[in-house]
């Protein structure tokens, strides 16, 4: 190996280290990326349309309390308008419902439980619908009615805020396997900078005490002599030391 050859290695492998490095760091934040890039664009995504549902439900049971208990204040175009409005509340909440089950990346339990919602939707629907059309004949008739609904909304209450659970359990999940990934990369990153280091080092000396027996000892001692050689000093005597080759 030539001279120039050796003094490169060192700087050659400090290189070769940096290179590695800036590739586990790149991979690092490109898996933080594209965690944070799922959690926001999908289980985020995902726990809003959840929490959307919810609320629709929420809100057409507030809307039957109050339709039955006042029933007898609404006139016929009035109550059209409000069980219309119900209508379009389930409606919407069935539709969001339909549409995140059909959504890429929706998990089996997530599947399972948007089955069950859209069952008990439709039971509750009927519930609902039957202690309006009570209330609207008889009043009594239609609370009585309306504590079957209610049993019915219990029970679709409880899909539902397990549903929005089970999202915002992925999203916590997603979210530790980015910061999990992101430690294995800093680890990485920092064993391959020792590594670096340390080699860099090991061939640095060795290059140093290459270049020290092809120049037949210390570069100073070397200069001294050519130095006094040049000025006619040539009964001087010459230390040498043995080496290979």
């Amino acid at each position: 190996m030539k001279l120039y050859q050796r003094i490169l290695l060192a700087p050659a492998l400090a290189v070769l280290g940096l290179g590695a490095l800036s590739a586990a760091a790149a991979h690092a934040f490109g898996t933080q990326q594209a965690a944070m890039e799922e959690i926001f664009r999908v289980r985020f995504a995902f726990y809003q349309q959840a929490a959307q549902v919810s609320l629709e439900i929420d809100a057409v049971h507030a809307s039957v309390y109050r339709i039955v208990t006042w029933i007898g204040f609404y006139d016929e175009a009035k109550l059209g308008r409000a069980t219309a409005d119900l209508g379009g509340r389930i409606d919407r909440a069935v539709s969001i419902a339909k549409e995140l089950r059909g959504q890429r990346g929706v998990t089996e339990e997530e599947g399972t439980l948007l089955a069950a919602i859209l069952q008990d939707v439709a039971g509750y629907r009927k519930s609902m619908a039957m202690a309006v059309d009570l209330a609207s004949v008889d009043v009594n008739s239609g609370l009585a009615a309306l504590q079957t609904a209610d049993l019915a909304f219990q029970d679709l209450r409880k899909r539902v805020d397990a549903h929005v659970e089970e999202e915002r359990r992925l999203a916590g999940e997603r979210y530790e396997e980015a910061g999990k990934a992101a430690q294995r990369a800093n680890r990485l990153a920092l064993l391959i900078s020792l590594l670096a280091a340390a080699g860099a080092t090991a061939v640095a000396l060795w290059v140093t005490r290459a270049v020290t027996r092809q120049l037949g000892g210390e570069p100073g001692y070397a200069a001294e002599v050519a130095r006094r050689v040049a000025e006619g000093d040539l009964g001087l005597s010459i230390e040498t030391r043995a080496h290979d080759g």
